[in-house]
């Protein structure tokens, strides 16, 4: 070996130096930058990627500039053969960790410190697996789907996204383009129920056939629940702060400034502005309220039907369009993707 050969063996001579000296006290500081500079020219040795290697660097000596003077205690040592060798390397690592301070690497690798003290690193692989899952997800384009089958909450996959836009920058740029795509899919998805509606209420016919009617209406909304509300506002960029009916107004306007007058009038001539459509229901109301048809009490089979195609068909949860569903279920039955033609109570005679 060359004697100004880098090499943490060599360093570590300094530290068995005192080792073996039975007058030296451990405690003298010469030994303690010692052992310090054995750890940093291990670190600087290291196949650590830039950022990790400068954090440790830090963690060991905070300042380049205090790492390059601290060499200094040990000039006394000049009689060990390896000295000279000792001094290049510490000017080496001070060079490399001074250049990687002022190119901001010392910054990066302090913030390096504060995502694992936010636990970064242990969520990762979780973050990984759901990132990777909702890249993989397409059975709807709308990210409450994504969540409501994961059992996610909104708040915690934005977490994960946040430590994949840290930690993974490719698999990043992954999720930027499917949740792109997602919104062109949602925003489509809209383009087609505003159609629907035009052409129901302008030819009594939905774009792909089917007759047009209240019930045709609420299937077309393009807010049908709160979380597909929200995002249907941010693809359009419409206030969440605005009313439901403002809203719907304002879609119209902006997808369907010819048929605009046509649309609202059929919303108020037939009561289905959401003020007149009355109050918001949940399933479990509709579970524990008794409905009567003919004498006849209507069944939880009977609730579960109307309950499926509402979901189903993505009708809002409006008492007005429970009260379509359900005269639609007693008077023709219901067509449900799960079971065809369910419904229709016959009245007795």
């Amino acid at each position: 070996m060359k004697r100004n050969e880098f090499s943490s063996e060599k360093l570590s001579s300094f530290v068995e130096y005192f080792d073996n000296k039975d007058k030296v006290d451990r405690t003298n500081p010469k030994y303690a930058v010692a052992m310090k500079f054995e750890k940093m020219m291990e670190v600087f040795k290291s196949e650590l990627i830039e950022i990790r290697k400068v954090k440790k660097m830090s963690e060991i000596f905070p300042k380049a500039a205090e790492f390059a003077k601290q060499y200094a205690f040990l000039e006394k040592l000049t009689g060990n053969e390896d000295y000279e060798c000792f001094a290049q390397m510490a000017e080496a690592i001070s060079e490399y960790y001074q250049t990687r301070e002022e190119n901001g690497i010392k910054d990066r690798a302090k913030e390096l410190m504060e995502l694992e003290e936010n636990h970064y690193f242990d969520d990762y692989r979780y973050a990984y697996d759901f990132v990777m899952e909702y890249i993989c997800y397409d059975e709807s384009p709308y990210l409450h789907d994504f969540l409501e089958k994961t059992g996610l909450r909104k708040s915690m996959f934005e977490r994960f996204v946040d430590i994949i836009k840290v930690l993974n920058p490719s698999l990043y740029e992954d999720y930027l383009d499917k949740a792109a795509m997602n919104k062109n899919l949602r925003c489509l998805a809209t383009f087609q129920k505003v159609a629907n509606i035009r052409d129901g209420v302008t030819k009594g016919m939905t774009t792909d056939g089917r007759t047009f009617d209240e019930i045709e209406f609420f299937k077309n909304l393009p807010f049908f629940d709160k979380e597909s509300s929200d995002e249907v506002l941010e693809d359009f960029k419409i206030p969440k702060t605005a009313m439901m009916d403002r809203r719907l107004k304002t879609l119209f306007q902006r997808l369907e400034p010819h048929t605009f007058d046509d649309i609202m009038k059929y919303i108020y001539e037939n009561g289905l502005r959401f003020g007149e459509s009355g109050y918001s229901i949940t399933e479990k109301e509709i579970r524990s309220t008794k409905y009567f048809v003919a004498g006849r009490e209507i069944t939880d089979s009977d609730k579960d039907c109307m309950i499926t195609y509402m979901k189903e068909n993505k009708i809002p949860f409006l008492a007005k369009a429970f009260a379509l569903v359900k005269d639609r279920y007693l008077n023709e039955g219901l067509e449900l993707k799960e079971k065809e033609n369910l419904g229709k109570i016959k009245k007795e005679a």
